[in-house]
């Protein structure tokens, strides 16, 4: 009964997980991993919620690869693929109570920060790409969230709103790949998670399109006050609890 309970609740927290990726093109993960670390470890939470971005990433590239600007995506990617073993090392290293609640800080602050509509004001150069991306990598590796300075970073350049997209969506598939491969490298990916990645993947997808359906562009602030008071409740509650 007790497993059952689980996956069904493991199914609602990624449809609606997919229903904010489709409302908003943000929230998935950051809804995932602390939602998951309240009744699993957070080294599952990590891995499946990467799974579940990875499946969204796919779905989206072959309507949005030719809008990449690989010129401010590469620096980033390089960089980011380098410290993802970083973030990885930290995950496995630090107590999984510890980076349950460090995470659930860190979800409350980008909450904050994409709320306050936040953007990087400084020189856009290839150094401060690489180290943007050098941010986002140790982040996607240690919690599977790297979007939120990712996001502040892009959205400050002068790409128009589909070639950010595109390029964001292209850069979190290339770090959100590369961290799986090094989470299986630590012994963090098994059957056990494949199977619950592959099982949870269909309730994702079905959130992501009936949230792209029903979004109306009228009401974008609307869903995202919706998204960011509920990655704040859940990041609340993970404090709270045990």
């Amino acid at each position: 009964m007790e497993m059952h309970f689980q996956l069904a609740l493991s199914l609602g927290v990624v449809f609606i997980a997919g229903l904010l990726r489709g409302f908003t093109g943000f929230g998935a993960v950051m809804m995932i991993v602390p939602a998951f670390a309240l009744f699993d470890d957070v080294r599952a939470a990590v891995p499946i919620g990467l799974f579940m971005d990875l499946v969204a990433g796919l779905l989206l590239l072959p309507r949005i690869r030719r809008h990449i600007c690989c010129s401010l995506i590469l620096p980033m990617g390089i960089l980011a693929l380098a410290t993802i073993p970083l973030g990885v090392g930290l995950l496995a290293w630090l107590d999984p109570d510890l980076s349950r609640r460090m995470i659930a800080v860190l979800v409350m602050l980008f909450a904050v920060v994409l709320a306050a509509g936040w953007r990087y004001r400084g020189p856009i150069t290839r150094a401060t790409s690489a180290a943007a991306g050098a941010i986002v990598g140790l982040l996607v590796g240690w919690t599977g969230m790297g979007g939120p300075p990712a996001v502040a970073f892009v959205l400050s350049t002068n790409l128009d709103a589909g070639a950010a997209r595109a390029s964001l969506t292209g850069l979190f598939l290339a770090t959100t790949s590369f961290a799986l491969l090094n989470l299986a490298m630590q012994g963090m990916i098994g059957p056990d998670i494949l199977l619950r990645a592959a099982t949870l993947a269909p309730a994702f997808m079905a959130g992501t399109w009936i949230g792209g359906v029903l979004f109306d562009p009228q009401r974008e602030s609307l869903y995202r006050l919706v998204t960011l008071s509920s990655l704040a409740t859940v990041s609340i509650a993970v404090l709270i609890g045990g």
